[in-house]
């Protein structure tokens, strides 16, 4: 390992010992601690630039992701007026069929049409939801 001496400067081979002392002006190293400052600043600062570029990708990818998501709130009431729009009794079976019928229908249109066409052609939403209500029923 080569090491500088903290006194003079001078860099020294040195191989792991207890007695290690400079070769130029016999300074001796035992109870010091050396590291590599430089490397470990590169090796830091890189870390966190990747941290944070990786961060940044991550967050945009989420994003791609949810970029079709209505608010939590408006998919519940989406649902739930879906599968309570029938009027007649059902067993669980049927309402578990319904159920699924209406989320792949709301799946299927909230793809189709963002939120913000929703918040301004809500008829354009109903037919699409009516359509693919039928389209999910297959």
């Amino acid at each position: 390992m080569n090491i500088e001496c903290p006194k003079c400067n001078q860099t020294n081979a040195i191989e792991f010992s207890e007695h290690i002392s400079c070769n130029h002006c016999s300074t001796n190293f035992k109870g010091f601690n050396f590291v590599k400052k430089k490397m470990t600043a590169i090796i830091a600062t890189g870390t966190i630039g990747l941290g944070v570029i990786g961060g940044y990708e991550i967050n945009d990818s989420l994003d791609f992701w949810n970029e079709h998501r209505y608010p939590l709130e408006v998919e519940y009431a989406l649902v739930d007026k879906c599968v309570n729009n029938r009027t007649e009794l059902f067993t669980i079976d049927k309402y578990k069929e319904v159920r699924n019928q209406c989320l792949c229908a709301i799946e299927f249109t909230t793809k189709k049409i963002s939120y913000n066409q929703y918040k301004n052609d809500v008829d354009a939403f109903r037919s699409s939801i009516q359509y693919a209500i039928q389209h999910c029923k297959k």
